[in-house]
């Protein structure tokens, strides 16, 4: 690789005027000059189509404008390069949900508390959206009251999303009683195994995803997350196996094909490599990083 397959390993951030052109979309959108942001983030999105977080950005920021299905987009572009980004999925789940701009999603869910305090959907929803818009703490604190009246898995696992921005013991546990309460529940596993890897505990992600999988056999992503653990714990071949079944089981698996490819260059099967660099040319032909490196290995 040399580092992990997954993630922005590819996304040439550095390329002049890149970051001071996200830092100023970003200043845009703390000031909700949001037309100002979606232009200085859609022109990096262009130019570098998988800097994921811009893709995440941009989504953001036309959530807070009210446009949903374009704010959808952009989520699913964000996973197309990150699958495994938990920020992301947080968002995929609820998006389709809202049909109108988050300041007044934010109000009905607001009105849905104040007429009944002992309403655990409400206190979700509301903290929900309130992470959304950054407001971490209130958020946190009414997910906390959502738990605190009912006992779901659902309330448990946004609630160690919000626990995983301050504290990622707190996330652990509740993640891990979400999991436990639906052990058929796919995005609990999935958001434990990510807190298991970002606690470096790789061989309780393995068990994990593995457990998951079991349940889930046709599934590309834990596949993919496999090949990581796998890669994490420098074991190539195992890798190689998992990400290459990732790739048949979902052949339009972007990160998985990258993730190949940069596999098949580390064991030096470079034939191999060029199959998969040429196909992620055809799927995403933005993305200069696949086509350099496709350049290289065919002058070799």
């Amino acid at each position: 690789m040399p580092d992990n397959p997954s993630g922005e390993t590819w996304a040439d951030v550095n390329e002049p005027g890149i970051s001071e052109q996200f830092n100023r979309g970003m200043g845009f959108k703390m000031k909700c000059r949001y037309d100002d942001a979606i232009r200085e983030f859609t022109a990096i999105v262009n130019n570098v189509p998988d800097f994921s977080t811009a893709h995440y950005e941009l989504a953001k920021t036309y959530l807070l404008m009210g446009e949903n299905r374009e704010a959808l987009k952009e989520f699913e572009r964000a996973a197309r390069f990150e699958p495994d980004n938990m920020d992301i999925q947080f968002f995929l789940r609820y998006v389709p949900q809202f049909t109108k701009p988050l300041s007044e999603e934010l109000k009905d869910a607001q009105n849905g508390v104040d007429m009944d305090a002992g309403d655990a959907f409400a206190h979700n929803r509301l903290g929900v959206i309130l992470l959304m818009m950054d407001s971490l703490d209130c958020g946190l604190q009414e997910i906390q009251w959502a738990v605190e009246l009912e006992n779901k898995a659902e309330y448990h696992l946004n609630l160690a999303y919000a626990q995983s921005l301050f504290d990622e013991g707190e996330a652990w546990r509740e993640a891990d009683l979400a999991s436990s309460m639906g052990p058929e529940n796919l995005d609990a596993l999935l958001f434990l195994g990510a807190l298991y890897m970002d606690l470096g505990r790789e061989a309780d992600a393995f068990a994990t995803y593995e457990d998951a999988v079991s349940i889930y056999p046709g599934s590309d992503l834990l596949h993919y997350l496999i090949g990581n653990v796998y890669f994490a714990v420098q074991n190539i071949g195992m890798a190689r196996i998992e990400i290459e079944t990732a790739v048949k089981l979902n052949p339009d698996n972007y990160a998985a094909r990258r993730a190949l490819a940069e596999l098949y260059m580390i064991s030096g099967r470079d034939d191999k490599a060029i199959d998969q660099l040429e196909e992620l040319v055809k799927m995403e032909p933005g993305v200069k990083a696949a086509r350099e490196k496709l350049e290289l290995l065919k002058a070799k």
